[in-house]
């Protein structure tokens, strides 16, 4: 579907689902404005953090398929800042840092650096080459404005609560 942008301007958006997981990517870049547009106009929200995470964790092939993306989520700002561990239902966990790898004591896989701020949500999905250099595979921003263009818009369904 294209989403008019300005009168010559317009955002083509093809989303396709990932496997089963009901998570559904357009490889569009496209602003925070313009990504919630294309999600609502094609019938999908965007995932919260704790979505996104549930997701991640229990398909490989979607963490496959975003890893090195960039991609809006659910919400605005954030109070919490530095390392976390993400728990089955997406929830957070404050820890001292990447250093609890080193203890044997962390999967690298559910460790998620978070940066406060009153901007949007997002959510970087690191390489396996940084992840493995930064000790974190996820990273949600509440520093990026509106203006900042995402790599991928991604959603699930409007209705579907994810557990």
């Amino acid at each position: 579907m294209a989403l008019q942008i300005r009168a010559k301007e317009t955002v083509q958006a093809d989303f396709g689902e990932i496997g089963t997981t009901g998570v559904f990517i357009a490889h569009t870049q496209a602003n925070q404005e313009i990504s919630m547009n294309l999600l609502q106009q094609n019938g999908f929200r965007a995932l919260t953090y704790q979505e996104a995470f549930v997701k991640l964790d229990q398909n490989p092939e979607l963490k496959e398929q975003l890893k090195g993306r960039w991609l809006y989520l659910d919400g605005k700002g954030s109070e919490l800042s530095g390392f976390y561990i993400s728990d089955e239902k997406g929830e957070l966990t404050k820890i001292a840092g990447p250093s609890i790898l080193k203890k044997g004591k962390g999967d690298l896989e559910k460790i998620v650096f978070v940066l406060k701020g009153s901007e949007p949500l997002s959510l970087l999905v690191q390489t396996d080459d940084f992840a493995r250099y930064g000790g974190f595979r996820f990273g949600i921003y509440a520093t990026y404005g509106h203006s900042d263009v995402a790599g991928v818009v991604v959603g699930v369904r409007v209705g579907r609560v994810e557990k």
